[in-house]
């Protein structure tokens, strides 16, 4: 072969590699994103269920059904009055 043959050659054998490294990170990147998304939902999710579990037990501790993690209480606006509000206990006296 000519050292033109050679260049030739070693050109094709250039683009085809890379080509195929080219193809090869676009399928890794693919891949990548399609394992992480749903590795991320499910960690957002079991965020939610420990959040939702801290939460039914503050709410049960505190009988305050507007009790949060994050806020601690129940914000003004939820508020609801007690049915007895307001109502004095005969047997209890002032």
């Amino acid at each position: 072969m000519s050292i033109k043959g050679d260049v030739i050659a070693i050109t094709i054998a250039g683009a085809v590699l890379l080509a195929a490294g080219w193809y090869a990170k676009k399928k890794v990147q693919g891949a990548v994103t399609n394992v992480t998304k749903p590795v991320k939902d499910a960690i957002a999710g079991f965020d939610n269920a420990v959040d939702g579990y801290i939460n039914a037990a503050g709410q049960y501790i505190t009988g305050d059904g507007g009790w949060t993690y994050y806020g601690g209480h129940t914000p003004q606006y939820n508020y609801v009055i007690p049915k007895d509000f307001g109502i004095i206990n005969p047997n209890e006296g002032w």
